[in-house]
């Protein structure tokens, strides 16, 4: 608290100055002892300036019942007040005490009198009581700001709390009612779906030709065994061939002013996958999977980045570049970029205040992408 250095030394300087000598001059003597109106005077000195020190006594007493001091203690600056009202009226008692003490030394003592000695006494004295008082209303001030600041803050808080929970319960609520995103699913998950309905497919013809021709499959075979093995070895050696020199590669397109990228044999130069406005995601036995972008977006920005969304068209092609299903339009978005430096220009810095509003941006960034990704495929399916 910045008060509380300021009014120590105000404390401790006003005990000391408290403590100033306000006894009587000692008596010269000489013949005006002997005079009645000297020595009435005289009495009269020695009685006030007794009065007048025990009074500063009391003052600085009180005063040293504030020690140790607790600016920070919003009780202790009450109770500091009450005392200094206190020292305040009680200096103001003696007030004329003072200014009678200036006249009867100026009576007993002319030539060696400085004249309104303990009237700059008690301004010093009473000057010292009112900047203490002064400080002491400026610190209560303060902590009151301090306490409705912290009250501004809490409520602050809380209400972003709130926020954030209305957020978040969106989120959920969106979350568990959104429809599954159908995917392409992997290379070799398509592969595999290949495979399986090529031998349904090759069983029920031959089931099919058996019945229609009277002959049976062992028939068949003998016959057509040899061609079917050396058409299949071919096709594996090729694959392999394929497999082990196929390299991903893209060029340019003047008319398009597009990127366009296939599968090529770099050992023989054979286009595997004809160039397209797509990318090769993977190759395998002659097939790739391939993905066009349709949509990027940048919907919302928050300190932890921009929110993007993408969508794309997923298939597989084969050497001819037609695909051999139907493709799937799938679906991305979140945060990219990374935590950004955030500087606080001015003001005071609440961190736990501004931590919570960062919360909110991102889970309200985050709901509002979530939503234009949801908007975006409904609307390409």
């Amino acid at each position: 608290m910045k008060y509380s250095i300021s009014f120590a030394l105000m404390l401790a300087v006003f005990i000391m100055i408290g403590s100033m000598e306000v006894h009587a001059q000692t008596a010269i003597a000489d013949d005006r002892e002997r005079d009645p109106i000297w020595d009435k005077n005289y009495k009269r000195y020695s009685l006030l300036s007794d009065e007048t020190s025990e009074t500063i006594k009391n003052i600085e007493q009180l005063g040293r019942t504030l020690i140790p001091t607790k600016f920070e203690d919003p009780s202790w600056i009450q109770r500091a007040q009450s005392i200094n009202a206190q020292q305040q009226q009680m200096l103001q008692l003696i007030r004329t005490k003072y200014t009678e003490l200036d006249k009867l030394e100026k009576a007993l003592w002319p030539k060696d009198s400085p004249g309104n000695r303990f009237i700059g006494i008690f301004n010093d004295q009473l000057n010292i009581l009112t900047r203490f008082a002064n400080g002491l209303n400026a610190g209560a001030a303060e902590l009151d700001q301090e306490r409705k600041d912290e009250q501004a803050r809490d409520n602050q808080l809380e209400e972003l709390d709130k926020l954030l929970q209305v957020e978040s319960a969106k989120r959920a609520n969106r979350q568990a009612n959104a429809k599954k995103q159908e995917e392409a699913g992997s290379l070799d998950d398509f592969l595999q779906s290949r495979s399986s309905e090529g031998d349904s497919k090759l069983a029920s013809n031959q089931l099919d030709d058996s019945f229609l021709t009277g002959t049976s499959n062992e028939d068949k075979k003998e016959d057509e065994g040899l061609d079917f093995l050396a058409a299949a070895k071919r096709d594996r050696d090729q694959a392999r061939e394929d497999e082990q020199s196929y390299e991903i590669e893209s060029k340019f397109d003047d008319d398009s002013e597009k990127w366009l990228y296939g599968v090529v044999n770099k050992k023989n130069e054979r286009i595997l996958i004809p160039y397209g406005d797509w990318r090769i995601d993977e190759y395998k036995q002659g097939i790739a999977k391939v993905s066009t972008q349709l949509v990027r977006e940048k919907v919302c920005s928050c300190r932890d980045g921009d929110y993007y969304v993408y969508i794309k068209r997923v298939g597989f092609v084969d050497k001819t570049g037609n695909y051999l299903d139907t493709p799937k339009i799938e679906g991305i978005g979140g945060l990219t970029g990374g935590s950004r430096l955030v500087i606080n220009r001015g003001g005071s810095y609440d961190k736990e205040a501004r931590e919570a509003e960062f919360r909110l941006q991102r889970e309200r960034c985050v709901n509002e992408g979530e939503g234009r990704l949801e908007e975006l495929l409904s609307r390409y399916n």
